[in-house]
Parts: C-alpha cells; sequence; structure tokens
C-alpha cells in the first residue's frame, strides 16, 4: 500500500503553498488559485513543473504514483523559483510566465491612463455642462442659480463614479484609459473585484486626491505599486495579461512607458483645445449669472415700489416712503440701487442698478428697470449699458 504523495504548489501571488494531498490540489484548481502556467511540485520531479504539464497525472483518480525515498521541494524563491536556467523550460514559456511574475502598473502607466480617462470624462461631463449651464441654471424671479449649478455638479459626480465602478467591475477589469496602456484592476488574489468595492475604490481616490494628490505618489514606494485607494480596499493595478493563462504576454517598463508617455502627448494637446472651447463658454456663464443676480435683485423691491406710488400717487425715490438709500441696497454683484422717475414721465418709476464684479467686462454697467404702477397691471420694460449677451431673457 503506497502512501500519498503530497504536492506543493505556487498561488497567483507567487507564495509557495503546501504539502497539500492530491484532492487539495485539485480544489485549488477548481477554485482557480492555480492555473495552467502556475508551478507544482511532488516527491519524484526533479523541479518545478508547470501545472498544464502534470495535468493528466494529476485528474488520474487511482493510486498516487508510487515514490521515491521522501526529499523536501526544491528550494523556491519568489523572484528567481527555479535552480535551473529558464531556457530549460518546455513549450519555450518564458521565465516569467511559469514563475507566476506579476507586472503591476507602474506610475507612468498608471498616470497616463488617469490623464486619458480625465480626457474622456471631460467629453462627457465638463464639455456638456459649459455648453447647458447656461440654458439650464436660468433662475426664477427673486431666486438664485445656486440649487441648480449644485445638482449639476452632483450630476457629475454620479456619471464619474459609475464611469469608474462599472467598468473596473466588469469584465474587462478596466477603464477605457486602463485598457488603452494595457493595465486592470484586481483584488489581491488576482479576481476581478465587484461593483460595491469598485464603488468603495472611486471614494478612495477622492482621499489619494488629497493634499496634492500624494496618496498617488504612494504607489512609487509601495513593492506592488498600490496607491493609497489601493491599499484601503485591498487592490492591485496589472497587467492586461496578469493572473491569466497568458502571463507571458506581460509587459514590463519599456514600451508600456513609451506608451504612456505618448498619452501624456496627446492628453496635454487635446486638454488645450478643451481648455479653449470650455473656459469661455463657463466665463459666459459667470457673467451671465451675475447680472441676472443683479436683476433678481431689482425685481425683489417691485412690491414696495408699486406699494409707495399707490399711497402716494407718485413714483417714491430713495428715503421715501420707508426706501433706502442707493447703497444700502449694496449686494452681491449690486452696488447700488437708485429709485425714482424715469425721465420726465411722472408715471413710469424706475428702478436703476449699479452692477459690481470682479469682472471689468460688467463691473460700474448699468441696468434700469421701469413700471407703469398707474396702468393697472404694471410691468417691467428693462434697458442696459451691457451687451445684449449679457443680458438675461427679461431684458433682450
Amino acid at each position: 500500500m503506497h502512501k500519498e504523495v503530497s504536492w506543493y504548489f505556487v498561488d497567483l501571488l507567487g507564495q509557495r503553498k503546501g504539502p497539500v494531498t492530491q484532492q487539495q490540489l485539485l480544489d485549488a484548481v477548481a477554485d482557480d488559485r492555480i492555473r495552467p502556467a502556475s508551478l507544482v511540485w511532488r516527491e519524484g520531479l526533479a523541479q518545478w513543473q508547470p501545472y498544464s504539464t502534470m495535468a493528466h497525472e494529476l485528474h488520474h483518480r487511482g493510486d498516487s504514483v508510487p515514490p521515491p525515498a521522501p526529499v523536501g521541494p526544491p528550494t523556491y524563491v519568489e523572484t528567481n523559483p527555479f535552480a535551473t536556467s529558464p531556457s530549460s523550460f518546455v513549450n519555450d514559456w518564458t521565465y516569467a510566465a511559469l514563475s507566476n511574475e506579476v507586472a503591476y502598473g507602474g506610475f507612468g502607466r498608471r498616470l497616463a491612463a488617469l490623464m486619458l480617462d480625465s480626457l474622456i470624462l471631460s467629453f462627457i461631463t465638463a464639455v456638456p455642462m459649459a455648453i447647458l449651464l447656461p440654458m439650464v441654471a436660468k433662475p426664477a424671479a427673486g431666486h438664485t442659480s445656486t440649487s441648480a449649478v449644485l445638482w449639476l455638479y452632483l450630476a457629475m459626480l454620479v456619471v464619474s463614479m459609475l464611469y469608474w465602478s462599472l467598468q473596473e467591475s466588469s469584465s474587462h477589469q478596466a477603464t477605457f484609459g486602463k485598457r488603452a496602456l494595457g493595465i486592470k484592476v484586481a483584488g489581491l488574489d488576482g479576481k476581478r473585484i465587484g461593483w460595491g468595492r469598485a464603488v468603495a475604490r472611486w471614494f478612495a481616490r477622492m482621499l489619494s486626491g488629497f493634499f496634492f494628490c500624494l496618496g498617488y505618489l504612494v504607489a512609487l514606494f509601495t513593492s506592488r505599486k498600490q496607491a493609497l485607494h489601493d491599499l484601503l480596499v485591498s487592490t492591485v493595478v496589472v497587467d492586461q495579461w496578469a493572473y491569466t493563462n497568458h502571463p507571458e504576454r506581460q509587459k514590463h517598463g519599456g514600451g508600456a512607458a513609451l506608451a504612456a508617455i505618448v498619452v501624456l502627448v496627446v492628453f496635454l494637446g487635446v486638454a488645450g483645445i478643451l481648455a479653449a472651447i470650455a473656459i469661455p463658454q463657463y466665463q459666459m456663464y459667470v457673467m451671465r449669472s451675475q447680472v441676472m443676480g443683479a436683476y433678481n435683485s431689482a425685481e425683489a423691491l417691485r412690491p414696495a415700489l408699486i406699494e409707495a406710488y399707490r399711497r402716494e400717487q407718485r413714483c417714491p425715490v430713495n428715503g421715501e416712503a420707508g426706501l433706502q438709500e442707493p447703497e444700502a441696497y449694496a449686494a452681491p454683484f449690486v452696488a447700488a440701487i437708485t429709485i425714482g422717475t424715469s425721465g420726465d414721465d411722472a408715471g413710469q418709476c424706475t428702478l436703476g442698478v449699479v452692477l459690481r464684479s470682479t469682472n471689468l467686462a460688467i463691473n460700474d454697467k448699468h441696468l434700469w428697470l421701469s413700471t407703469a404702477p398707474a396702468s393697472g397691471t404694471p410691468g417691467w420694460t428693462c434697458r442696459s449699458d451691457l451687451p445684449e449677451k449679457y443680458l438675461p431673457m427679461q431684458c433682450r
């Protein structure tokens, strides 16, 4: 009766495991902890062998092969697991492939992928926002655009979270930027992460972005090139062929670094074009919002103006009928509001708004809102010394 042979194997993280029984080894194969290129050894073998070359023997369910006198497995060192030279390996597989060496995503590849993803996200969020913001964030009379802006920024965050988490938890395990650079996200066991963990990784990325992105720089000093957010959620960024049946296709430095440089150059060029489009649109939105804020400040005085006219049967001026001096109405984007008649028409009451802004294009410019309370159904007429492109729709 033969005793059962003890087996040893190298897991996906390059750690030696064993001794285990033949059935335990097959269970590890079924659990995807052993792959065709993974190294295995049993008593009687001269050196470690790829699992693929021993699969036939392992799947034979009969008695174990009688071993010679018990000996220990050949010395296994993670960075140099074989006593023989790589040239002696079967099927011309590379040394790195047989040793389960994992090519981690270097800082340059990760940075280039991040920039490329940021570029893609800018098309999805930033540019449409810059174009649509002036149209969708027009405040109603008496209200500001703060809530509309907050909702748009919240929508941008949701889109960003979905962009990263859905792709990194997909079968590709990578965003478009990572795919372009040939890297992917995996758990410490080499397997695909779930959506919940991908969402947690997205939130953790915010922490990496604090303090001048120091969390990203952590990847320069960790053995597996893990950034802060990788450490927090136990993930690694590896070559796209790592933890697959073809680890010999992994890229180390060289071509990967060149690809990263190319992506960086493309990113900087396209980012400049996007900035030339988005920044003027955003500046236009800011100025229109400031003018609209000044308009709303004057609009809020209309009930008091009409009530004073009904009591006095004439247009009031600053300091009368409970109305304050012009500078007392100073507010964000408003330097003063002058109340009085409009020219020679005593029945036409006017609010003259002097704008205040850090932008010289609208600073010290004016809005004049006029109404005729005696008409019974007073409404505003609006004029300004501002270019029409800065005016709210009520003044065009």
